[in-house]
């Protein structure tokens, strides 16, 4: 089964508004075994809804629509569904005694335009939201199935799950799809693609592998379909683990929802250290990246932005004369900005980074990107220098997770 989404409103077009609405759906469709074909974004006005539902329609079995059902004369949606199916627009009792119950609640009296927000097609299903005024409404015509959502994400989250699917799924028999995910770090995904070139030719052809690359990581994402959900677990949870254990050492979780920051800190939990940054180039975000994890004060101390070569020397004993002759972007430095973190915060280990962002600042053997960064214990310090891109804000965020990735690995031989 085929399903469109169609996002209605000029404020996601123009950017005003980032659209959640379809990344969610898209989710909740592929797990309920139904394949998004595409997501259309159009502008709210009759000729742009119909035009697109017509296109739609004509490939796709479900077209859920977000969008345009509020109580203003821009949200047209409804009029324009209503034409669409050759409807009436009639008061419905129940939707009309949900709005009445809602404005009673909240001590206030419904006014004219509220009452027309419970005229529904009398050709459709209303869809009960129970945070909101606008109902869903769920068309059928020829075996193809139209359901109109509010654009409100928490309405059309409860409409979609509370209203809809169980009714939709209880009258169809689709194949299950299941996603399993291989999360790497600190390569790239035509590297990956090279070493895992005769599993991906193996998959079965009911397994699909897809690289979703991101800053200096690749999440690897399978993707199976069966009606034997039992026997597709096993076969998504093969090739899963022969991926993982290809792509080691840059592999760290089997699980989407763990972040490098989280996969780090559980490994610094499992050892008993404590960590600290000492952070120049990044300017704390490493820090910020360590502690957006909830609980991360059981293995993190604080991070020194240690940003200018006085605060080097000052806070955390670098020489001046390493400075001097290395430079502050040198594995000497960043060597000793560990040692120093980890007198200052009294932790077991820390990461040091310092580097040229970018735009300016190249020196002669040291270009715009040049960062090193080095991780490690008083006893034991490892320094790596990478060659970053020319652009400041990729090259902080990808610091970070080289960073991240770096003590990661340091922390496997502990």
């Amino acid at each position: 089964m085929l399903a469109t989404i169609i996002s209605i409103g000029d404020e996601l077009l123009y950017g005003d508004t980032v659209n959640t609405n379809a990344n969610w759906l898209g989710k909740q469709l592929s797990a309920s075994g139904i394949l998004l074909k595409e997501t259309i974004t159009v502008h709210d006005t009759p000729e742009a809804i119909v035009e697109t539902l017509d296109r739609a329609l004509e490939t796709s079995d479900l077209v859920i629509t977000t969008g345009g059902l509020g109580p203003t004369k821009d949200d047209l949606t409804k009029k324009v569904l209503n034409d669409y199916f050759g409807g009436t627009l009639i008061m419905n009792n129940e939707v009309a005694n949900h709005i009445k119950g809602l404005f009673e609640s909240f001590g206030r009296e419904m006014t004219a335009v509220h009452h027309q927000q419970a005229e529904i097609p009398d050709n459709c299903e209303a869809m009960h939201n129970r945070f909101g005024t606008a109902a869903g409404m769920w068309f059928k015509r020829d075996n193809k199935h139209v359901l109109a959502m509010p654009g409100v994400p928490y309405e059309m989250k409860a409409i979609f799950e509370e209203s809809f699917l169980p009714n939709f799924l209880a009258n169809t028999n689709l194949p299950k799809i299941l996603h399993r995910y291989v999360m790497t770090a600190g390569i790239g995904e035509s590297d990956i693609a090279v070493k895992i070139a005769d599993i991906e030719e193996a998959l079965p052809p009911n397994i699909k592998l897809a690289y979703l690359p991101g800053i200096a990581s690749v999440k690897l994402r399978l993707s199976g379909s069966s009606n034997d959900e039992n026997q597709l677990i096993k076969s998504l949870a093969a090739c899963q683990k022969k991926i993982f254990e290809r792509v080691e050492p840059y592999t760290y979780s089997l699980d989407s929802k763990i972040t490098l920051s989280a996969e780090v800190g559980s490994m610094l939990k499992e050892r008993n250290l404590w960590l600290a940054t000492a952070e120049s180039c990044t300017s704390g975000n490493i820090a910020h990246e360590i502690t957006s994890v909830s609980g991360s004060s059981q293995y993190f101390k604080g991070s020194l932005v240690a940003y200018s070569d006085d605060i080097k020397r000052k806070a955390l004993n670098v020489s001046p004369e390493i400075i001097k002759n290395q430079g502050a972007v040198s594995e000497e430095t960043v060597i000793e900005m560990v040692k120093g973190a980890i007198d200052f915060f009294n932790v077991d280990v820390s990461i040091a980074v310092s580097g040229i962002m970018g735009p300016t600042g190249a020196r002669p053997g040291k270009p715009i990107g040049t960062v090193w960064i080095a991780v490690g214990s008083k006893n034991n310090v490892v320094a790596k220098r990478f060659q970053l891109g020319k652009y400041r804000d990729k090259n902080v965020v990808r610091t970070t997770i080289l960073a991240l990735d770096q003590l990661r690995k340091f922390l496997l031989q502990l």
